[in-house]
């Protein structure tokens, strides 16, 4: 969050799980520790035959990209940071579906001063909420004219607050949707503790799911070998 946190910085200190960066100059140092945590994943990856990586999500959430991509470069060392940001940014959303490493990236604008286009083609999913015009969101999409409902929502100025489309590029489907609303004075902490707390449920039904198979092999070796004697 480079507006000095205005946004983001009421989720600092929330969970240690959770790192805030509201200042450009920091941003190549932290890129720099994720695209190589990326690769220590993907290494990790090829050394276990795994096509997804068996660990938890890392998501990097920008508030408002474009100040990433318009912060002014005037110094040569300045520019050659601003390009190595850039690289990395690029290698991200190439390689980080599989690692899971996954970028969230929030603009006014999707236009080609505000975001790299090769890097908002390398984002496979991509949504949209109310704007002024349609020609707005076709700066997100490319073409609009095939999403769902616009036509007869009257275009994207229309999109009621919480509604939005959704287009996925890997699966091919536009999805009209409807997101959850959090009031402003709700305590952020509960939202993370609800999260912690389903994520606790989700490993408990795995390892009994896990407890189960095994159960179940030796029951059946116990068989096997009762029929062989």
């Amino acid at each position: 969050d480079l507006k000095g946190g205005v946004e983001l910085g009421k989720y600092k200190g929330l969970h240690s799980k959770i790192h805030l960066v509201d200042h450009y100059d920091d941003l190549l140092e932290l890129f720099q520790q994720i695209f190589t945590q990326m690769e220590d994943r993907l290494k990790h990856m090829k050394q276990n035959g795994l096509t997804l990586f068996d660990g938890p999500h890392l998501c990097i959430i920008c508030d408002e990209f474009a100040q990433i991509a318009q912060y002014p470069a005037i110094t040569k060392e300045e520019k050659d940071n601003k390009l190595q940001l850039q690289s990395y940014l690029n290698r991200i959303s190439m390689l980080g579906r599989a690692p899971k490493v996954n970028l969230f990236l929030q603009l006014q604008k999707a236009t080609v001063q505000n975001i790299d286009s090769g890097l908002r083609n390398n984002i496979a999913t991509k949504i949209c909420f109310k704007v002024h015009s349609n020609s707005d969101a076709a700066t997100v999409f490319g073409n609009t004219e095939d999403l769902p409902a616009i036509a007869s929502l009257g275009g994207f100025k229309n999109l009621q607050k919480g509604r939005y489309i959704l287009s996925d590029d890997i699966s091919g489907e536009d999805s009209y949707m409807q997101s959850s609303y959090v009031a402003p004075d709700f305590p952020l902490a509960r939202l993370l503790q609800t999260a912690d707390d389903a994520r606790a449920v989700s490993e408990a039904q795995v390892d009994e799911q896990e407890s189960e198979a095994e159960r179940t092999h030796v029951s059946k070796g116990e068989r096997l070998s009762k029929e062989n004697l």
